[in-house]
């Protein structure tokens, strides 16, 4: 929790102002207290709080994809000749992955857009491309079992190997870098529990 005070005078009136900013996994609120001295002395008080929407701050299976991403580039660098690993970062985001790495909530929503005719605008290139391979592949499935929700369309589709990781270069260098410094904590307090033991 941050806690920020700030004081002064307003209109001739002695006031003080506290601003109470916490936040936690799916809220994240501004309270605003006021006091002020009126001339005769007497005090007002006022407290207003804004509700902020809230956002996720993580990926739901980024660590599943990391892991994913990092075998693939251990796999291709260990198999390439006098590999650059800005080539094989790019051999890698391009090679098949385990399933579409979006959650399935996520995917249904935007597939309905999609269905509507419309996309979220915030969506890059490699984002667009990966929902409407997801869309194409939905359509497929929803002609052979038309009984099917759409809901457990976009389940099955989701979870299918993806023709790729459908990120940048950039963005693969750091996972791939995040992923590796993991492993080796994870290694650390492996080795540190067993010599412990």
């Amino acid at each position: 929790m941050t806690v920020a005070y700030r004081g002064g005078t307003l209109r001739g009136h002695g006031f003080a102002r506290f601003c109470l900013h916490f936040s936690c996994k799916r809220v994240h609120s501004v309270c605003i207290f006021v006091m002020e001295i009126k001339q005769d002395n007497t005090l007002f008080f006022t407290m207003r709080t804004l509700r902020r929407k809230a956002h996720r701050t993580s990926f739901e299976y980024r660590d599943d994809r990391g892991r994913n991403l990092l075998e693939v580039f251990n796999h291709l660098f260990n198999t390439t000749i006098n590999a650059r690993v800005e080539e094989v970062l790019s051999r890698a985001v391009n090679h098949p992955s385990r399933r579409f790495w979006v959650s399935e909530e996520r995917a249904l929503r935007v597939v309905r857009a999609m269905e509507r005719g419309t996309i979220p605008p915030r969506c890059n290139a490699l984002k667009r491309e990966m929902y409407g391979e997801i869309h194409r592949r939905v359509r497929r499935l929803s002609a052979i079992h038309p009984d099917w929700p759409l809901k457990r369309l976009v389940w099955v589709v989701v979870n299918q190997e993806a023709p790729r990781f459908y990120l940048s270069v950039s963005s693969a260098h750091a996972i791939v870098v995040e992923e590796k410094k993991r492993c080796r904590i994870e290694t650390m307090r492996r080795l540190s529990r067993f010599l412990s033991a």
